[in-house]
């Protein structure tokens, strides 16, 4: 059916596909949100931000609660301390596996925040859902 030569040129096409998609799964992609432009990465479905040292995880939490519900969404779990806090939410009208995840971590530089949209990732849903919650931070 087919030669060796014409399985070889395959195989090397579908390892270069494969490789570029790879590559570009991994690379990051900042930009900048919020009125305070700050700087968000997207990477692997994750998008994720450097917070102020005076944004707590329980005020993340809060905020992304009341956005989360501004945007129609319901909450379906939410639990915060001192140190962390995770937020999940579903879409109106989706499916059992589409929803979306805030979590915060405190450090000493000040607190983290990611948002992921299970179960593909949405880079443009999820700069949304952040804009939202840093819209309520004041950040």
């Amino acid at each position: 059916m087919f030669s060796t030569r014409a399985r070889a040129r395959t195989a090397i096409l579908l390892f270069a596909i494969g490789a570029g998609a790879l590559v570009s799964c991994n690379s990051a992609e900042v930009q900048t949100q919020g009125s305070r432009e700050t700087e968000a990465s997207y990477s692997l479905r994750s998008l994720t931000s450097a917070l102020p040292e005076w944004v707590t995880p329980q005020a993340v939490a809060a905020a992304a609660e009341q956005t989360f519900r501004d945007r129609g969404y319901s909450v379906v779990t939410s639990s915060s301390t001192t140190d962390s806090a995770k937020v999940v939410a579903r879409e109106p009208g989706k499916g059992p596996l589409k929803k979306h995840v805030i979590t915060a971590s405190w450090n000493r530089a000040g607190s983290s925040v990611s948002v992921v949209s299970k179960p593909f990732g949405d880079q443009t849903r999820s700069r949304a859902i952040l804009d939202g919650v840093l819209g309520r931070l004041g950040i």
